[in-house]
């Protein structure tokens, strides 16, 4: 099944056309394929001559080249023009040009006659394929370039080392299990250290003790106050006691206010019983 690969239209004048790119040519397409050019010549007329030409390489790295030529001269009785199919690769393009009378609208298509079609490699062209130079994928979007984009470095060399990222606890990768003994089938049938475990949800008597005894050592134990304790340093038991002391001789006969006998102010000795007008506090 044929695939419609190029098609333009242009009115076409003294400058050299390309088909491939419908741009001014000739271009050099790398596209291989089996091509044959479909021309629509019904605008040409008496006094007209027009050029057809196809171009391209035998080596890729070689000069562009003149393969064939057509010439167009007048109205055309089988106005739309083809040739037989071409196999092309390198650098190839079909071109058309006025060569006299008058500028004409011209369309065209350029079909793929390989397209859909199976082919069945030989074991040198799939040799050839896994040959390929990486230098030479380059083309965005391919498979070749994206294997070469993204496998760059040996896979045996990933992870090899690790790196802690900031914030995690430290982890260790054993490099073996210890012992897959008691491993069967991804079930441990018998550990060691849970042979008493109980059955019925519940912790033994001498699990019980072990715990208790484990988190009693682990239970930081206050030992006398050190450090500031609003302006106070080094607080001790007989510190403690001879505020007491001095907190038990205060009498309170109404709550929150202590019983006090005022003997002076400033330093100044005073003298009275608080009432006023008869026996006001005074100096001395």
């Amino acid at each position: 099944m044929a695939l419609e690969l190029y098609t333009g239209t242009e009115t076409v004048s003294t400058t050299e056309w390309s088909l491939t790119t419908d741009t001014s040519g000739p271009d050099a397409d790398t596209t291989a394929g089996t091509y044959q050019p479909f021309i629509d010549l019904n605008a040409v007329a008496a006094g007209d001559t027009f050029q057809i030409r196809l171009y391209g390489k035998a080596r890729s790295a070689d000069t562009q080249r003149l393969i064939q030529e057509w010439i167009i001269t007048g109205a055309q009785a089988s106005p739309l023009w083809t040739c037989q199919p071409y196999t092309l690769m390198n650098g190839w393009d079909f071109t058309l040009k006025k060569l006299a009378g008058t500028d004409r609208l011209i369309t065209w298509d350029i079909r793929d006659q390989t397209a859909g079609v199976s082919v069945a490699l030989t074991a040198t062209a799939v040799q050839a394929i896994w040959d390929a130079l990486t230098s030479a994928l380059t083309t965005v979007g391919s498979i070749g370039k994206l294997i070469v984009t993204n496998l760059d470095a040996l896979i045996s060399s990933r992870m090899a080392t690790y790196t802690q990222p900031t914030g995690f606890l430290a982890a260790t990768f054993p490099t073996t299990v210890a012992s897959t003994t008691n491993i069967t089938g991804g079930t441990i049938t018998t550990v060691t250290n849970l042979t008493n475990a109980p059955t019925a949800g519940d912790l033994t008597a001498t699990m019980k003790t072990s715990v208790t005894t484990a988190a009693t050592a682990a239970t930081p134990v206050a030992a006398s106050v050190t450090g500031a304790v609003g302006s106070v340093t080094g607080l001790t038991a007989s510190d403690v006691a001879a505020i007491k002391a001095k907190t038990d001789s205060l009498t309170f006969t109404v709550a929150n206010q202590a019983d006090v006998n005022i003997q002076s102010v400033n330093d100044v000795s005073i003298t009275g019983g608080g009432v006023e007008t008869t026996d006001e506090w005074r100096p001395v």
